[in-house]
């Protein structure tokens, strides 16, 4: 393994009650706001999605009405690469102004977004952005993107009021575009062909897989040293105790690009492929079956996945063209 040492609102669609067990996926159209990307809950009731031209949607009943939040990042210099949550109130959203990395927070519940980060261009004058967000309390937090040709990882260790680089470099990959930690040591970051992994919160980060034509796309964790990426053609990757294993999948996903995964439990998890076919697992990856998707899945129809998110409920996808795909979980 290789280390490195770090020196007014508009109500636009309507959902079926919360309490209801949907058992199979549904599919809600989102008029207007395309493409749909991130996605998240903060307890069952309250949750958020980003949507095309910097649109921030809110749901404040589990999903069955969402509205868009008038906000002050509409600026066309400005550009969303994703937004997150502590709670209700406060969140944070991190992307560029004027091709410079940027980060954001808001403590109304995204309605009005503070600067907290901006860092100037590289030094040969090439474009910047942060990509990803993640706090794991109230004080530590993580943010992931470029700068010039470089990937960046940034730490605040107070909630946001100072952000320093843990990592800048091209070794691996030109950009990180997620980052995950399941608690204060241990962390994940994704590029488009490498994760890289933490066990002491940053000060060191180890290279767990690369691959140059692999085009990662997401990672699900369901413990400390344990992951799954989806990227690639036809197979997962699993990560578990710095091990790596491609678990291959049958059907017409196993012939196309994956753009998703998510696990509710460490035994329960699915899988999307950009043909629009789901998969899932009730044994923790060993094996998977296919689910009917509401989306007509076509080989090479490229139907792109944004996100993933649960709440104690539901599990929801979003996909371009602006749709969102929801089903029970209990």
């Amino acid at each position: 393994m290789r280390k490195f040492r770090i020196a007014s609102l508009c109500v636009i669609s309507t959902w079926l009650p919360a309490a209801e067990n949907i058992s199979t996926w549904q599919i809600r159209a989102v008029p207007d706001l395309r493409p749909l990307s991130k996605i998240l809950f903060v307890d069952e009731r309250v949750g958020w999605m980003q949507g095309g031209t910097n649109s921030i949607l809110k749901t404040v009943d589990g999903g069955v009405t969402w509205v868009v939040l008038k906000t002050n990042l509409s600026d066309p210099r400005t550009g969303i690469g994703s937004i997150w949550f502590r709670d209700e109130k406060r969140g944070w959203a991190v992307g560029m102004v004027r091709q410079e990395p940027t980060i954001w927070e808001t403590s109304d519940g995204g309605y009005s977004w503070t600067v907290r980060y901006s860092e100037p261009r590289a030094f040969d004058g090439s474009t910047g952005a942060m990509l990803d967000i993640r706090f794991v309390n109230e004080m530590y937090g993580w943010a992931v993107g470029y700068n010039g040709l470089k990937a960046a990882i940034k730490v605040t260790f107070d909630g946001g009021k100072h952000w320093i680089t843990q990592y800048s470099g091209s070794e691996i990959t030109g950009q990180f575009n997620l980052v995950r930690f399941w608690d204060p040591m241990h962390g994940w970051v994704l590029g488009p062909d490498a994760v890289m992994t933490t066990s002491d919160g940053g000060e060191s980060w180890e290279l767990q897989y690369f691959d140059g034509g692999s085009q990662l796309h997401d990672l699900d964790l369901v413990g400390p040293s344990e992951a799954w990426i989806a990227g690639g053609w036809g197979h997962l990757i699993h990560i578990q105790d710095r091990r790596n294993s491609e678990v291959p999948l049958t059907g017409s996903i196993g012939d196309g690009f994956l753009g998703w995964v998510r696990f509710t439990t460490k035994e329960t998890g699915w899988a999307w492929g950009v043909n629009g076919e789901i998969v899932k697992t009730l044994d923790g990856g060993k094996t998977w079956m296919s689910e009917a998707s509401p989306l007509k899945v076509e080989p090479n129809s490229e139907i792109s996945t944004g996100d993933g998110a649960k709440n104690s409920s539901n599990l929801f996808i979003t996909v371009t063209p602006g749709k969102l795909l929801v089903r029970s979980i209990k």
